[in-house]
């Protein structure tokens, strides 16, 4: 009988988990280690910064987990009190439990969390993934929501097929296809070797999601009356980041829009841009 959850064996999960214990040591200020019980699964997450300061939610990628935030939280725990979250059904320290991405569920699962930790209403980042995540909390519960940081993020646009149809074959190719998938996402960036090196370790033994994420409509996107900033690399395979900047550009009120020349879908040492929009909002000077 095959093993239920998301990672292909209980020795993968454990690989997968004991380097995410080894990341931690890049967090060189103090933090807090936090398990929140929701009616959708145990959740785990990092803290840092002062609890007096600004709150700012962190959501990371499809087969990733909130240690590709760590090095981030030195620089913005400066700044703000930051939650960096692992995702349910993902790669990290939370249950594995997926939710029904057509449904409220993931929207009011962070409602629990924020519940559950006494904020009312905070910053939300989100990379990819978790930018899909953030919006579909934003789109559900706007008053929550101080401001948003979409970073490469999916679900304003479709998915390129062409994505798609290379992300199924190569799951089909063992080790080889782990290396071709990593090359065909990461192109020409240069991305520490810790990221490949994790990534590799991922893909080996998680069983990712497979198909595209669904699309907001108009009618939910003009809910986002909260600032918004889209980050995203000009040379990004998985969606059309022009076509998704023009929609939020339709659809929004002036939202901040910054196409990097040059890179693709993953990005990095983004606080220089982050941090600034976040400081320019209403209530979160500190």
């Amino acid at each position: 009988m095959g093993r239920k959850g998301v990672f292909k064996s209980e020795s993968g999960k454990s690989a997968v988990l004991a380097h995410y214990s080894k990341l931690v040591q890049v967090i060189q200020v103090p933090y807090q280690e936090h398990y929140v019980d929701t009616s959708y699964g145990k959740t785990f997450m990092i803290e840092t910064g002062e609890p007096s300061k600004p709150k700012i939610f962190l959501f990371h990628g499809s087969c990733s987990n909130s240690a590709m935030w760590f090095s981030d939280l030195n620089v913005l725990s400066k700044e703000f009190n930051c939650f960096a979250v692992d995702i349910l059904g993902e790669a990290g320290k939370s249950d594995e439990n997926r939710l029904d991405l057509q449904s409220d569920d993931y929207a009011k699962w962070i409602d629990e969390i924020l519940n559950t930790l006494n904020i009312e209403s905070g910053h939300f980042i989100g990379n990819s993934f978790g930018g899909w995540m953030v919006l579909k909390f934003a789109t559900t519960f706007p008053k929550r929501v101080q401001s948003l940081s979409l970073i490469a993020t999916s679900g304003i646009t479709n998915t390129k097929f062409s994505f798609l149809m290379k992300s199924i074959f190569y799951s089909f190719m063992g080790e080889r296809g782990i290396r071709k998938l990593n090359a065909y996402i990461f192109g020409t960036d240069e991305i520490p070797e810790i990221a490949v090196e994790t990534t590799n370790l991922i893909f080996r033994n998680f069983n990712p999601m497979m198909g595209a994420l669904p699309i907001y409509k108009d009618e939910a996107l003009r809910k986002l009356t909260m600032p918004v900033l889209y980050i995203a690399g000009e040379k990004d395979v998985t969606v059309d980041v022009n076509m998704t900047a023009d929609r939020l550009r339709s659809t929004l009120k002036n939202p901040d829009i910054r196409i990097i020349k040059n890179n693709g879908h993953v990005l990095y040492n983004l606080t220089k841009e982050i941090i600034p929009f976040i400081k320019s909002q209403s209530g979160a000077d500190t």
